[in-house]
């Protein structure tokens, strides 16, 4: 039996013993002859309410039951999913190479407004397929991939004391100083201020 089997009996079980245990109350207070219908109407109103609420129960974790089968069911939905490239492992490494090239000698990274649709059109892909072909080659998303070229640049500049920290991050292109410092701290391990002190 199944977990959405099984709930489903203990619930018509709640319902059997809730409206017999209703009637073998609602005789007993018939039986003393006491205020009857007041007796009836408030439990009525508790019976209602308590098979109310276990119904509520019951429908939530019935959707929830069904939420995670769809997930489990549907290889789309689901988070281990990783979506894989079109392309064969050659047509990939060359399409690698040919993006890494055109960064280090035009050296693209510098520009805080880079987006993959600049390098997609040069390589005549579709954005979703350079994004995929990094994703699956390199491990990392677009993003992550330009910031290495960026922090790279940061620490040949870092080594050179006459340069302020506070101009590096514009000339590397970051837009800010907050975030080049987050990113530095992320990708080396230190601050840039640890980095020029430890180089």
């Amino acid at each position: 039996m199944n977990f959405q089997n099984s709930f489903e009996s203990v619930w018509v079980k709640y319902v059997i013993i809730g409206i017999i245990v209703y009637e073998i109350l609602f005789f007993i207070s018939w039986m003393q002859k006491s205020e009857t219908i007041l007796i009836d109407i408030i439990l009525s109103d508790l019976v209602i309410l308590v098979l109310g609420l276990v119904g509520l129960k019951h429908d939530e974790l019935l959707l929830e039951l069904q939420i995670s089968k769809s997930f489990e069911n549907n290889p789309m939905l689901s988070s281990e999913r990783k979506i894989k490239s079109k392309f064969s492992e050659g047509k990939k490494h060359e399409i690698i190479s040919e993006l890494q090239d055109i960064i280090k000698n035009e050296k693209l990274y510098l520009n805080p407004n880079l987006k993959i649709k600049n390098f997609a059109k040069r390589l005549h892909l579709p954005e979703k397929d350079l994004s995929i072909i990094i994703n699956d080659s390199i491990g990392k998303n677009f993003s992550s991939f330009i910031n290495e070229y960026r922090i790279n640049a940061a620490c040949l500049l870092l080594s050179d004391t006459n340069v302020k920290i506070s101009n590096i991050p514009s000339q590397v292109g970051f837009f800010s100083r907050s975030a080049f410092n987050k990113i530095f701290k992320e990708i080396i391990g230190q601050t840039p201020s640890e980095y020029r002190k430890s180089a």
